[in-house]
Order: C-alpha cells, then structure tokens, then sequence
C-alpha cells in the first residue's frame, strides 16, 4: 500500500471491461426480472379472469333469482286458483247434497285458506282489490245460499215458500259463478303479467350473457396478444443476456490467458534475475566482511546489498505470484496459519513499535488448501500493514466464522493506519499497482491469487475508527465445526 504508481507495466486486460459484464446492476441482467413481472401479470390476468367469471356468475344468479321469484308468483297464483274454486265448489255441491252442516263446514274451511293465499301476497303482478272485491262478492252469495238451504229445511215440502227459497238459492250461485268468473279473469290477467315479466327476464339474462361473453373474449384475447408480445420481448432480454454473458466469458477466459501470459513472464524474468541477483548479494556481503575496505567503500557495498536484496524478494514476490500447477491440500488449522505468518514477521513488527491482537475466534472451523501458499497472502497482508503503520500503531490479525456465510473462514488484517480511498480499495489489487515509492504492486494481486485458487475471494473495508481492514475468506473444510472462541490475546 503506497503512494506512486510503478514505472513498470505489462499487458493486461482493462478490468472495467470484466466488470462491467459481470456487474449486478447490469440492466441487460434484469431479463429475470422481466420474468416476474411477466408472471405477476400472468397472476394478474388470471385473478382478473375469475372476477370476470365471477361477475358472469353473478348476473345469471341474479337471472337465475327473478326467475324463481316468477315461478314462485305462478304457483301462488295457481294455489290461489285452487283455494277459489273449492270455496266455490262448496256453494254448488249443496244442491246436490243437501247436506247443509258438511258444505258449510267445507265451505268455511277453504274460505279461510283462500283468506291466507290473499294475504301472502307479494308483489305488484296482480290486481289485489279487484280480486278480493270479487272474491267477496262471491262468498256473500254464497253465504245467502246456505241461508236459503237453512229455511228450506222448515218449509213444506211442495209449498210455494221451498219453490221461492229455491229460485233465491238458484240467483245466488248464478251471482256466486259470475263472481268467481271475474275472480278468475283477475288471475288470467296476473298470469299474462308474470309471463312477460319471465319473458323479460330471459331476454335480458341472455342480453346481459351476450355483453359479458363478448367482453370476456376481447378481454381474452387483448391479454393474449400481450403476454405474446411480453414473452416475444422477455426471449429477446434472454437471448441479449446470453450474449452479453458470453461476451464475459470471453473477456474473462482473455483476462485468464492474458494473466497466464503475465505470470509467465514473470516467471521467466524471476528466474533469470533471481540466481545473478543471489551471486550479486553474497558477493557483497563477502566484501563487507572479509574485503579490506575505507568507511565510504563499506557503506557503497552496504547500499548495493540493500538495494540486491530488495531486488530478491521483489523477485520472490514474482515468483510466487506466477506460481501455478497443483495445491498441496492439507487439512489447516487457520490459527495455524496464522501463527505461522507472525512468527516469520513479528520480530520486524517490534522493531517498527507495532503491537499485534491475536483474535482468534473460529473455534474448531478448518480450511483445505495450501500451507505455504496461504502463509505467504498473510504475510503480505502483515507487510502492507507494517509499511502504512507509524511507530506506535497496531495490527489485529483475526480468523473467524464469517458473519454472512456460516461455510466461510475470515483470516483477517486489520490496521489502525490511514486506511485506503476509494479508488486505491478498487485498484487495489491491479498487478504492479502500488502507493509505496519502492513498492512492486505485486502484493494484493498475490493475496487475491492465492485467495482465488482455494476459491475464495478478498474483501477489503474501512476499520474502526480508522486504517484499513482486509479478509481473506475460504472455504471451510467439510465436517469441521465452530466450537467456543477464545478471547483475543495481545
């Protein structure tokens, strides 16, 4: 972490390009998101539906309801018909009978249901004070009928008095029929009303069956032509996304190759430097302990071995970083990791006055990967926390459970420096991007490489209060477990 770029420079991919293409916020990534749109249409369209139907099934209800209601009315009336004519029937029969107790009784009995008929009418289909002025005039005649009958029975048989109570019993059921005829006309009448009213009704069910039909199927059919044209338009977001991810893929695959190419130059120079450079820096150290040299010769030769030895581990770092070929996967405590990268730096760490926080809190969570490989990413994290610390900073080195993810490990650095901008935390891990005047930029690139070929990943955030606070987070091996975490140790 330093504060001017590196003259040096290789090819290498322009890493907004990959990023772009795999950018959540892409909006050609949004095709599925068009997919839920189109189903919550669907669902739409299909609550939409069954309100339709379901106002359809509503209007023939009501149809279905006026029409019971007339029936209804029809048996009334004809219940009505039938109570009439068995009260008249009483008034006729005695003519025959004679029998004046029974058909008064008869008479009586049905009077009284024809009374009940009438006075469970509902509705303005018949013409009610019509009907009972009628049906009233006919029983008073028939009432003066079984009057007459009650006289007869006290006059001589043969006499002019039964001749003359006769002939009034005779007007009387002529009044009686006439009376009831025009009853019956009143009931003719109540009928032809509810049968146009029936016919009005079926002709309005069918009108209204008709409309709502008819809309039903330009509804249908205007939400079919859409959700043809919305699927027509979400394939067309599908086939732009497939291309747009094939075109990352291929980005990404000429990152790779490009990247190879780079580390395969690396190699290559390393390993041309690396043995001339070793000759160069024994040779000088020799000289500074056995050569006969003045103070000014000594401190020439010192700076030249200082100067071999950066050079050696900037070759190291070149190394490491072309690295490639098969992990050597062993089961990994990740305090030992830890433990491991402080012991090789912690001396150095004193001497800068840096004080180390050993928080290990990943109980008994395991990694897979490779011992060296991983020390090495630890120690370049420790290194750029040491160069970026003034005397008297601090450094946490911390292995936890990640909070997001139960099946990820952190191994963590966390300083109390300046911390990074936010343009240095996304550069940061650019091979040869660097802050530091002597810096290599191959540090971070070497930490993400390592983090990526245990298939994990780097994240980098501001700590609290401030300086920088960079994790790697793997993997955790499969069957380990997170027992209780010790406290931190200073």
């Amino acid at each position: 972490m330093s504060d001017s770029p590196n003259p040096i420079r290789l090819p290498q991919v322009n890493p907004g390009a990959s990023e772009a293409a795999e950018s959540p916020s892409n909006p050609l990534r949004s095709y599925h998101v068009f997919l839920l749109l189109f189903v919550l249409l669907a669902v739409l369209v299909i609550v939409a539906s069954v309100l339709t139907q379901h106002m359809t099934a509503e209007a023939f209800n009501r149809v279905v309801e006026q029409t019971d209601g007339v029936i209804r009315a029809q048996v009334w009336l004809d219940e009505l018909s039938r109570s009439l004519l068995e009260v008249n029937a009483a008034g006729n029969n005695i003519f025959k009978s004679q029998d004046v107790p029974t058909e008064r009784g008869n008479f009586r009995f049905h009077l009284a249901e024809l009374r009940s008929h009438v006075s469970g009418l509902s509705g303005d289909f018949l013409n009610r004070p019509s009907f009972e002025r009628h049906m009233d005039d006919m029983v008073e005649a028939e009432q003066h009928i079984f009057d007459c009958f009650d006289e007869l029975s006290c006059a001589p048989i043969g006499s002019q008095a039964e001749e003359t109570l006769l002939a009034e019993a005779a007007q009387s059921m002529a009044e009686m029929d006439a009376a009831q005829a025009r009853a019956m006309e009143v009931l003719g009448h109540a009928r032809r009303v509810l049968r146009q009213r029936q016919q009005a009704i079926q002709d309005e069910g069918k009108q209204v069956l008709s409309e709502r039909w008819l809309r039903e199927l330009m509804f249908i059919g205007s939400i079919a032509v859409f959700l043809g044209a919305g699927y027509a338009l979400w394939r067309q977001f599908q086939r732009v996304h497939e291309q747009v991810e094939l075109a990352r893929r291929r980005v990404e695959a000429e990152r790779k190759n490009r990247l190879a190419a780079v580390g395969e130059v690396c190699f290559s120079v390393a390993h041309g430097i690396k043995n001339p450079v070793a000759a160069i820096a024994s040779s000088a150290q020799l000289v500074l302990e056995y050569g006969q040299l003045d103070d000014a010769s000594k401190e020439r030769v010192r700076d030249l071995y200082v100067v071999t030895r950066s050079l050696s581990e900037r070759v190291t770092q070149l190394l490491n970083f072309s690295r490639v070929g098969e992990l050597q996967r062993v089961r990994l405590d990740p305090r030992d990791v830890l433990e491991r990268a402080l012991r090789e730096i912690e001396s150095q760490l004193a001497a800068a006055g840096v004080s180390v926080v050993r928080r290990f809190e990943a109980g008994g969570a395991q990694l897979e990967g490779d011992r060296n490989i991983l020390v090495q990413a630890v120690l370049e994290l420790l290194g750029n926390a040491k160069d970026a610390l003034p005397a008297g900073g601090g450094v946490t080195v911390l292995c936890r459970v990640c909070e997001a993810d139960a099946g990820l490990v952190e191994l963590g650095v966390i300083d109390t420096g300046p911390g990074m901008s936010e343009d240095v935390k996304r550069r940061a891990f650019e091979l040869f991007f660097t802050r530091k005047p002597k810096g290599s930029g191959v540090g971070l690139a070497t930490v993400k490489r390592a983090a990526e070929l245990h298939n994990g990943a780097v994240v980098i955030s501001d700590a609290d209060p401030h300086g920088a606070d960079i994790r790697i987070r793997l993997p955790r091996a499969e069957g380990s477990t997170v027992g209780s975490a010790p406290k931190a140790q200073a």
